[in-house]
């Protein structure tokens, strides 16, 4: 966390965002992250195998973007719209990998696992995730 710079800091990039969409935000955070404790992984299937293809390439996008920020932090691309938001909406690919890879519930809920189940919380939550950041960019940039 020391070397994130402090547009990425929790304190810093929740300042002036409005409460209710913070709340939000967190709170399907809290589902998108919890849920995958719900559901097994498999790849005894094409699905699960493209899942996982897309889980690996949204990892090392994110890292990618994230690592902009970190290292080149005043660089064009990390202070482009485009670039500020990529550790924001790139989430989106290995969140769609990791909903495919799913294969059945870890208790019997009655269930048949469905990739949805974790997907449409997740797709919210990069959402409003998404608007945070794009939020905090304006902000930014009219003060900073």
């Amino acid at each position: 966390m020391n070397i994130l710079p402090n547009a990425l800091t929790a304190a810093e990039f929740n300042e002036g965002i409005p409460r209710p969409l913070l709340i939000g935000e967190n709170v399907l955070r809290i589902l998108t992250f919890a849920i995958p404790l719900s559901f097994l992984i498999s790849l005894s299937n094409r699905r699960q195998q493209w899942g996982l293809a897309l889980y690996l390439l949204g990892v090392g996008l994110y890292f990618l973007s994230y690592g902009t920020q970190n290292f080149f932090p005043k660089s064009i691309w990390s202070i482009s719209f485009i670039g500020f938001m990529g550790s924001a909406f790139l989430n989106v690919f290995w969140m769609i990998g990791l909903g495919m890879m799913g294969d059945k519930f870890v208790v019997d809920l009655g269930r048949v696992y469905r990739p949805a189940y974790f997907l449409v919380p997740a797709i919210l939550f990069l959402a409003l995730h998404s608007v945070h950041a794009a939020l905090y960019y304006q902000i930014s940039k009219l003060v900073g």
